[in-house]
């Protein structure tokens, strides 16, 4: 992970990695599910950021989709 962000601190990066696994929203796979799409949607109208998106238009689980295929092991 930490090649993906350079300018984050290591122990920041740890931290937030073991946060997301704590709250259970750590994938373990990178194919956004429709469920988790339509959670993090209905968040961002409540909030006012988005006023509406279809999961079509928004998720391309194209590659993620080759990843898994490629059977890599999970994180």
């Amino acid at each position: 992970m930490q090649s993906y962000f350079p300018s984050v601190a290591r122990p920041l990066l740890r931290a937030s990695i073991a946060r997301y696994r704590a709250l259970g929203v750590w994938g373990r796979n990178p194919i956004l599910p429709r469920a988790g799409y339509e959670r993090l949607q209905d968040s961002l109208i409540s909030a006012r950021f988005v006023k509406e998106g279809r999961f079509e238009q928004a998720v391309d689980n194209g590659l993620a989709l080759e990843v898994v295929r490629a059977d890599p092991p999970t994180l």
